[in-house]
């Protein structure tokens, strides 16, 4: 397909109340799924982080 215009690729061949609403849907939860990855693997940092911290005691009380 071949759109003359912005206006025309906008208006998606009369489909654009379908289209775009879902582009946006996709990508609003593409990018929630970002940031709750990025969010997890902090908070899996920190418990590694501390799971070390901790191990590094449990050595020192041993010797």
């Amino acid at each position: 397909m071949y759109w003359t215009s912005f206006a025309d690729f906008a208006a998606m061949g009369g489909y654009a109340g379908f289209i775009w609403p879902a582009f946006a849907a996709g990508l609003i939860l593409l990018g929630g799924l970002a940031l709750s990855s990025r969010h997890k693997l902090a908070l899996a940092e920190r418990d590694i982080a501390e799971a070390r911290r901790e191990a590094g005691r449990e050595l020192d009380r041993d010797t």
